[in-house]
């Protein structure tokens, strides 16, 4: 559940890019480039994963690995935060701008807004 959750998020980022960045299809596969490669790493960590022994009542699953992907574990963290980052990047290049010069409408007002937000969420989650 943690990876569609997280995998969600990050094509529902990647369709916003997309919008943000019509003509730009070398920006666009860059970013589609970085979920593939965020997906698919989180996948075959997923391949790896253990169970973990609760007590009776408890039903609940942690993203636990096996030893064998000792160093690439923490991939499942580091590997969305860096997607994010570069989706705020993108967005905050192409809003920031008119939005401080007020040439913006409102649609890059709530793109600046709602992708900052989003990013404070995230890496709330992250950075305790």
């Amino acid at each position: 559940m943690t990876v569609i959750g997280i995998n969600t998020t990050a094509l529902m980022m990647l369709l916003r890019v997309s919008a943000m960045y019509s003509r730009k299809p070398m920006v666009i596969g860059g970013v589609a480039i970085a979920f593939g490669i965020e997906f698919g790493v989180n996948a075959w960590l997923l391949s790896h994963g253990i169970a973990v022994i609760h007590q009776r009542p408890i039903h609940a699953c942690t993203m636990i690995f096996d030893g064998s992907v000792k160093g690439i574990s923490s991939a499942s963290a580091w590997l969305p935060l860096l997607y994010d980052t570069i989706v705020l990047i993108l967005t905050l290049k192409r809003t920031l701008g008119p939005v401080r010069n007020k040439t913006a409408g409102k649609i890059a007002h709530v793109l600046l807004r709602d992708g900052i937000l989003y990013y404070r969420l995230v890496t709330r989650l992250f950075i305790p």
